[in-house]
């Protein structure tokens, strides 16, 4: 059973991908999304957005993410696992 739930992090997200197409795509990087949390849904908090991913431990876990933006200029988005 190397498959669990986790909470993660994505600190100091551009509000531009804080679409849950966006945000999907993001966390797909990681792991199978779940769920965003309710604080994120409602944008009440807006230092980071949290999902809930289904992530297998026997692999690596990141800690950036590389984002090509729409521009075509790369973005290294940082990763906080709870």
């Amino acid at each position: 059973m190397s498959m669990i739930p986790i909470w993660v992090h994505f600190p100091n997200l551009l509000l531009q991908y804080w679409s849950p197409t966006c945000l999907s795509k993001i966390t797909s990087v990681l792991g199978k999304p779940i769920q965003c949390d309710l604080l994120f849904s409602s944008m009440s908090r807006l230092s980071y957005a949290r999902v809930l991913i289904k992530v297998d431990l026997l692999s690596a876990l990141p800690t950036t993410i590389n984002i090509i933006l729409p521009n075509g200029m790369p973005l290294l988005q940082f990763v906080v696992y709870e």
